[in-house]
């Protein structure tokens, strides 16, 4: 704990260093500034010393919920998020940094079908153990990450982006479960400039572990659990008297991207990873649950405008899960792996576009008006080989919002109002197996399918105040709801209060 507390005072270090009179004084500015620093949304930090970012700092604090039973199960009836996120962005000398520090405290209400994972919607976890009781969850969530970038020669330039997540989760009804999840991030990265045109080249490391330990409040009662072969498909086992013991999870990803620009408007770049996980259960004698293989490739392009901004976005991701065949060696008390076999595949495409446009922009304020939409293309088509099991669906969302700027003598208002609708166009889950009356494919995933290929609407408000208290720095408080028509509903809202300086 000391360590993450020195960690959050160095990444605090930007902000106290920054903190002087500036023209940012509400969240649109922040906004404005982080959406045109093109370079910003890349994996390649050295772009911050060709396109520097405007000076900015924030220090947010906020509450927000999710509500209603429009939701996947493991998802739960209810979340709550309480968080503290500080950010900011300066120059030192010929070096731009930037860098942020974020804590969630998360609560969720009637989950199920997750046991033991922080997050079970990680595809590299899909061997992990799940049960039908509705819990509570407690999640805590550490971010820290920083981006620093300096010019080498006349045209070249380094950066290094490095991000550094700790994660606790605990699950509140038995079979209960303490999970310990760490991941660590490394992206060295370099631009070219030669005249107007901008050339980039970024590489990926990622380790992660997370460590599970299911456990029984009430030891005389034993639970019965799944552990997870894949869409419905499970052995089972017990936890406690002898069952289910710590669980372990590896990865390993590595990964790369190439970037191309030309005169601060255009930005493209191509990226693509790997990553390898493996799932074991027990440290003193190791057996495999399962391993998986994921490939990840994505394409981003935005333009700026003169008033507004261009953005699309691809990304593809296909994800072989490896189940082995194992014997247990009395003499050396060992699991020894016989054969193994790729038997699922999980793949999913998306796509999108998406347009800003303002309105009265000034020297004092980004904008008077801003309108935004989008469109968006999502699908998914999951197998599982023998018994042979699909998990599909395809939907195509629409997004439109709106938001006005009232500027005051020492204060700034903004409003706005958003709403879309999702055309889910198809989705299919098909279960041959033998456990078809079993809650996993009797119950959970044709729910989980009947949400995610529902077509709803949805529609939200959404108002921040800024109030001047000296030269540079204000104080904002901000409020959003938004609510998800369909059959079930959900709610989405939030209050925040926070500092711009």
């Amino acid at each position: 704990m000391k360590r993450l507390l020195y960690n959050a005072f160095l990444m605090l270090l930007p902000l106290a260093a920054g903190a002087q009179e500036r023209a940012v004084s509400d969240r649109a500015f922040v906004e404005n500034i982080v959406s045109r620093a093109l370079w910003m949304g890349t994996d390649n930090a050295a772009g911050l010393a060709v396109q520097p970012v405007h000076e900015f700092n924030t220090l947010d604090f906020s509450y927000g919920i999710e509500d209603g039973s429009h939701a996947l199960y493991q998802e739960g009836t209810h979340t709550g998020d309480f968080c503290f996120d500080t950010r900011g962005a300066l120059a030192v000398g010929r070096m731009q940094l930037w860098g942020q520090f974020s804590y969630d405290n998360i609560t969720v209400k009637d989950s199920r079908f997750n046991t033991v994972l922080f997050d079970p919607f990680d595809e590299r976890e899909v061997f992990y153990v799940a049960d039908p009781n509705p819990s509570g969850f407690r999640r805590q969530v550490y971010n820290m990450q920083f981006k620093a970038a300096m010019p080498l020669t006349r045209g070249m330039f380094a950066g290094l982006h490095v991000k550094y997540t700790d994660r606790i989760g605990a699950k509140q009804v038995d079979p209960r479960s303490e999970s310990y999840k760490y991941s660590l991030d490394v992206r060295p990265s370099l631009v070219y400039v030669s005249g107007s045109n901008t050339f980039g080249i970024s590489s990926f490391y990622s380790n992660m572990f997370e460590r599970t330990v299911p456990t029984l409040s009430n030891a005389s009662e034993i639970q019965d659990v799944y552990v997870l072969r894949g869409l419905g498909n499970y052995v089972s086992d017990i936890v406690g008297s002898g069952g289910l013991s710590t669980l372990f999870y590896r990865s390993n990803t590595y990964g790369g991207a190439v970037q191309y620009g030309r005169d601060g408007k255009l930005l493209v770049e191509l990226k693509a990873s790997h990553s390898s996980t493996h799932g074991s259960e027990s440290a003193t004698q190791p057996y495999k649950l399962g391993s998986t293989a994921m490939l990840d490739a994505g394409f981003g392009l935005q333009y700026l405008l003169p008033s507004g901004k261009i953005s699309a976005q691809a990304s593809y991701r296909s994800t072989d899960a490896t189940e082995y065949s194992q014997i247990h060696n009395l003499s050396t008390g060992e699991y020894e792996v016989k054969a193994s076999s790729v038997t699922a595949n999980y793949s999913g495409i998306s796509a999108s576009a998406a347009y800003e446009h303002y309105l009265g922009a000034s020297d004092s304020a980004p904008y008077v008006w801003k309108f935004a939409g989008s469109v968006a293309w999502d699908a998914k088509d999951d197998i599982y080989y023998l018994p042979e099991t699909v998990f599909s669906y395809s939907n195509l969302s629409v997004l439109l919002n709106a938001s006005r700027r009232f500027s005051f003598a020492s204060s700034v208002l903004r409003a706005g109002l958003s709403g879309g609708y999702k055309l889910a166009v198809g989705s299919n889950y098909e279960y041959a197996g033998i456990h078809a009356a079993d809650p996993p494919a009797s119950d959970w995933y044709p729910h989980d399918i009947e949400i995610l290929g529902a077509s709803c609407a949805r529609a939200g408000v959404s108002a921040d105040w800024a109030k001047a208290v000296k030269a540079g720095t204000s104080v904002n408080v901000n409020a959003s709801a938004e609510y998800l028509f369909s059959d079930k509903g959900r709610l989405f809202a939030s209050v925040g209060l926070g500092l711009v300086f």
